[in-house]
């Protein structure tokens, strides 16, 4: 038989050869449909060739659960199969646009909750073809979401030092064209060892600091392109927008395209009729909506699909914004914007890039140890100080924006 591969653009080619069950799962309607789920959901507005997919982001983790269990000295049994099928399987329950757009959608129900339901529903293809496999689905689906046996195989999926982050990084990194998310990806690799009970992965001593390089690739990624202020007015552009929809078709005012009506009616959704939503029906609806009748919906697409997006007002005072919010909208409804739909507020917050080994039972199991047993914030005391901070943001029409400024923020008026 010819050799199956697919080429990367990150590592060459990835080989499919020894992996029956993973061409299959891959030819499923509910992998293929990851091709039309961007990874970084409406980050495209600010990073134009930000278009990547779920689909080649899971084929990239697919290939690195392989590379690293072989590194690890693993070669060749079932464990090292089964780990590379959740790896592969890990995304297939994103909501369109990704993160994005889950809690417009399917409030109630995240990615992980739909990966499993997907994986285990009787009625899908992904479903039957492990069911064929020597594993069952459940036990899939569980080394994505649970600690598992050997604790290492759901440590490779799922943690602060997991292969999921590994590709993420370097492909965003990538296809945003900012090098921030580059780091020593060989090294890091081939630096992971397993603890002498086979039970837990360790960085050697020599790889301390690609390991540090790494978790600094992520510090910097979260601050300067997942939380850009663009990108996430236009996040809370889209959910007003689809808020609004939402309001009118419950009350009758609007028609829905049929793949959506039951998700925007606050309907719960159906496995089946879930993984037919895609990026495309969300793009499709705008394009109806930009010539809707209903003056705010037609207007909030037009504004989204031209790229004339609601304004980012930085680094803005909690309680000053409180305190003017009746100022706020007086201006708004001045200018003929309603502030239900044309005000988003992104409360910021703050997170440590790196969480340390504590008594809390995630960070135990989430913890990097390094060679000796300790934990890498030992090694690295300066980590403790590296800091995930996204600051609060007001988006506002920018026929507004030097107004509302001047309310929230007189000191820059």
């Amino acid at each position: 038989m010819a050799e199956k591969v697919i080429r990367d653009p990150l590592y060459g080619f990835i080989s499919l050869e020894k992996d029956k069950l993973a061409l299959k799962l891959i030819d499923t309607p509910e992998f293929q449909r990851l091709k039309q789920i961007r990874q970084l959901g409406v980050s495209f507005v600010t990073y134009p060739g930000a278009n990547h997919t779920r689909f080649s982001h899971s084929l990239g983790v697919y290939h690195l659960s392989q590379k690293l269990y072989d590194l690890l000295g693993r070669k060749d049994d079932s464990n090292g199969e089964k780990v590379s099928i959740a790896a592969l399987l890990h995304d297939i329950g994103h909501s369109p646009l990704s993160h994005a757009f889950e809690s417009v959608l399917t409030p109630g129900i995240n990615h992980e909750g739909w990966t499993k339901r997907i994986i285990n529903d009787s009625a899908t293809a992904v479903n039957e073809e492990i069911r064929k496999s020597i594993f069952t689905p459940k036990e899939i689906s569980d080394l994505i979401i649970k600690p598992s046996n050997p604790t290492f195989l759901h440590t490779m999926v799922s943690s602060q030092l997991d292969v999921d982050r590994f590709d993420f990084l370097q492909r965003d990194s990538l296809f945003t064209g900012n090098p921030s998310g580059k780091f020593d990806i060989k090294r890091v690799l081939r630096t992971l060892q397993l603890s002498d009970d086979a039970d837990d992965i360790y960085v050697q001593t020599k790889g301390l600091h690609s390991v540090e390089g790494y978790l600094i690739s992520r510090y910097h990624m979260y601050n300067q392109v997942y939380m850009h202020p663009t990108t996430v007015c236009c996040e809370g552009l889209l959910k007003n927008i689809f808020k609004l929809a939402s309001d009118l078709a419950i009350n009758g005012d609007l028609d829905l395209p049929v793949t959506l009506e039951k998700a925007l009616n606050r309907e719960t959704l159906s496995v089946n009729e879930f993984v037919q939503l895609t990026d495309n029906d969300v793009f499709y609806a705008l394009g109806l909506w930009k010539n809707a009748q209903h003056v705010e919906l037609n207007d909030l697409c037009r504004r989204l699909l031209t790229r004339k997006l609601l304004k980012p007002i930085k680094n803005v005072n909690i309680r000053n914004y409180f305190n003017s919010k009746d100022n706020i909208r007086d201006v708004l409804e001045l200018k003929g914007f309603n502030p239900d739909y044309y005000l988003v507020w992104i409360e910021g917050s703050e997170k440590s890039a790196y969480n340390p080994y504590s008594p809390d039972p995630v960070d135990q199991l989430n913890a990097i140890i390094v060679e000796g047993n300790k934990d890498i914030s030992e090694k690295l005391p300066n980590l403790n100080y590296l800091g995930i901070v996204t600051e609060n943001i007001m988006g506002v029409p920018e026929e507004c924006k030097d107004d509302i400024t001047g309310i929230i923020m007189p000191e820059n008026k």
